[in-house]
């Protein structure tokens, strides 16, 4: 019988970012109310109203942003033209995603992470650091292809 080594995510390199709300508590607050509400029961095809939700809250969304349904943007994110986020995606807070960048469906991007133009994250990846223009990440945790 092989012994391997169980290997586990290395969360030392993981640094909450100062200002780690960004808005005030009643602020928070009234964004969790509409974001379980407003944005995540909205239909589909709802792009544009989800797109104003965030913006309504401080958001930079760019221009043909595809917002999926379940999928959560939290404070602070920036997010450029022509990216599309999956369902059940989730960017925590402090995030900015380049342009033309894929985040797949159930993936969950910490806090902080800068995420290159022309980047394809694969389903269900967990990204803890920044990741540079033009690369395939997938797997928990994310690694490059």
């Amino acid at each position: 019988m092989v012994n391997k080594k169980q290997q586990y995510q290395d969360l030392s390199k993981f640094n909450v970012p100062k200002g780690f709300r960004g808005k005030s508590k009643f602020i928070v607050q009234i964004w969790w109310i509409i974001e379980k509400t407003l944005f995540a029961m909205s239909p589909q095809f709802f792009y544009g109203w989800r797109r104003f939700l965030l913006r309504s809250f401080g958001a930079k969304i760019g221009k043909n942003v595809i917002l999926n349904t379940a999928c959560i943007i939290e404070h602070e994110c920036e997010i450029s033209d022509s990216v599309h986020i999956a369902p059940g995606a989730v960017l925590a807070g402090n995030v900015f995603v380049g342009e033309r960048s894929f985040i797949g469906a159930n993936s969950v991007v910490m806090q902080g992470v800068k995420i290159g133009k022309d980047v394809i994250i694969g389903a269900g990846s967990v990204v803890i650091s920044d990741v540079p223009d033009g690369k395939k990440i997938v797997g928990n945790p994310s690694r490059f292809i």
